[in-house]
């Protein structure tokens, strides 16, 4: 782990609760706990200030279009099986054994072309790729808030993280910046 305040590189040895061959790349540092999604239809919680470890059960087994975000302070987690985007929210918090409600069950033309980059962190608005844009996509409204056109290489960048701000978005997507 990198200590931006030293500059120093620090080892800490993690016990996932789980086979580390389970966890996926698929990774999100939210209010100092790192989130890793796991192939065991789990969640691994690791606080970096104590680096102590605890596991949640996800909703649903993992697909590849899948994510975990905070939104309003609870953990929310994405999954899109090629047909539908479900959007769920952990009942009490994000804590371990929580359980899980269904948010939102949105189904697109073409499910399998779209691309779930990650939610915002107050709305109820999720970050689209749909054939070469990034959309935000108002679920409760059903309706697209804006739209920008993503230059390949930037596209590449947006798979790895998403600006939650769509006022600031525009500044990253901008081919002058």
């Amino acid at each position: 782990m990198f200590d931006s305040g030293s500059g120093d590189w620090v080892e800490h040895r993690v016990d996932w609760g789980i086979d580390s061959n389970a966890v996926s790349a698929t990774v999100r540092y939210m209010d100092g706990v790192l989130y890793l999604l796991a192939r065991t239809k789990q969640v691994v919680c690791v606080r970096l200030d104590d680096m102590s470890t605890g596991l949640m059960e996800l909703p649903e087994p993992m697909i590849k279009e899948c994510c975990v975000w905070k939104v309003g302070g609870r953990l929310h987690y994405s999954n899109s099986d090629g047909q539908r985007l479900r959007i769920w929210a952990s009942s009490d918090g994000d804590e371990e054994g929580g359980g899980w409600l269904l948010k939102h069950c949105v189904s697109f033309d073409k499910m399998e072309q779209v691309k779930v980059f990650g939610l915002h962190p107050e709305r109820d608005v999720v970050y689209l790729g749909v054939k070469g844009r990034l959309v935000a996509y108002d679920v409760c409204e059903k309706r697209i808030e804006e739209a920008w056109e993503l230059e390949e290489e930037k596209g590449y960048l947006i798979q790895v993280w998403v600006f939650p701000f769509s006022k600031y978005l525009e500044h990253c997507l901008d081919s002058a910046a």
